[in-house]
């Protein structure tokens, strides 16, 4: 089953009726959505995180009530 669900066949269906995404080659994006090459994705950077982890400690305690 669970190979299935990776095979083209399986990728597909996903695509299809979950509106989800596959890295698979042979799978067809649904009509209308955006092709991951044109999404931009948030690049880590690690010395920049840890630089500002007393404000990411604040914001989360102002998003969350701590």
């Amino acid at each position: 089953m669970i190979g299935w669900l990776f095979s083209r066949e399986g990728q597909q269906l996903l695509v299809d009726t979950g509106w989800l995404r596959s890295f698979h080659p042979d799978v067809k994006p649904k009509p209308g959505m955006k092709p991951l090459s044109d999404i931009k994705s948030m690049k880590p950077d690690p010395i920049a995180q840890e630089n500002a982890v007393d404000e990411i400690k604040k914001k989360y305690s102002e998003y969350f009530g701590l």
